[in-house]
């Protein structure tokens, strides 16, 4: 797969700059500009000029109800959208206290480059069958990835420059061959999977991890939890818990790193 190279590509510079000028420069939609001038102006960024919609209630304050996430379950990585890194505040909220960012296509990620998280705190999931996400999330240096095909995982490992972490997303078709493609690869490393919130789904994840250490000999410890936040984090905490305590239990599989994502 041919690599174009920008005009403004500079050996010597970062690559987390290399990222950004590819970003500017291959994709005029991603509205950088206008992402700029808002954080410079410490104003809100039209949400509409994003792809996807956040999933905060309209009438929830997204700090307040990460923070009583977070409050609710010391043990889970709460982590963020980077959809909802349209205001200043909840950008600050997330830079303070280190919390994980996703990102689902090249808007989102050029939302958290624009809002200064740190490319260790950024999580890129694959777009479909869409290559270019992958490609510039690589040159911002992100290291951590979420595939849900196996077409993305050629592609990541074309680009990758070093290992790169990666996490299969549960409801992958052919989840067996998504795996063993990422296991067999030298420039990725299995580290967890990705699913749905809800007890059968994390109860299948952590089979899943079992059925992988057992056949490849890869003990994933990471586990990423995906769906809709709602007002009660205590009663979300407790299915959580619950579900990853049984199924642990009935494979003998240790606790995995657990981490909660608005979807």
């Amino acid at each position: 797969m041919a690599v174009k190279m920008s005009s403004s590509f500079r050996p010597g510079a970062s690559r987390l700059r290399q990222g950004i000028v590819r970003i500017v420069e291959s994709a005029s939609s991603l509205a950088m500009p206008l992402v700029a001038e808002s954080w410079h102006r410490q104003k809100h960024f039209p949400a509409s000029r994003l792809r996807a919609v956040t999933h905060v209630p309209a009438d929830v304050d997204p700090v307040s109800m990460y923070a009583g996430y977070r409050k609710a379950m010391p043990a889970v990585a709460v982590m963020c959208r980077a959809e909802e890194l349209t205001t200043a505040e909840v950008a600050r909220w997330v830079r303070r206290h280190g919390v994980t960012v996703t990102a689902r296509s090249s808007s989102e990620l050029a939302l958290a480059v624009s809002a200064g998280i740190r490319s260790a705190r950024l999580v890129m999931h694959g777009d479909g069958g869409q290559w270019a996400p992958i490609r510039w999330a690589v040159n911002a240096s992100v290291r951590q990835f979420v595939v849900d095909s196996c077409e993305q995982i050629p592609v990541l490992e074309h680009y990758a420059r070093r290992r790169q972490q990666v996490l299969v997303d549960v409801d992958t078709p052919d989840l067996g061959a998504a795996i063993a493609a990422v296991c067999a690869s030298d420039r990725l490393d299995l580290v967890g999977l990705h699913c749905p919130l809800d007890r059968s789904p994390i109860h299948a994840a952590i089979a899943e991890m079992a059925r992988i250490r057992r056949d490849a000999g890869v003990v994933t410890g990471r586990l990423i939890v995906a769906g809709a936040l709602g007002s009660a984090p205590e009663a979300l905490a407790a299915v959580i818990e619950d579900a990853v305590a049984d199924a642990c239990a009935e494979w003998s599989f240790p606790r995995p790193a657990l981490a909660l994502t608005p979807r």
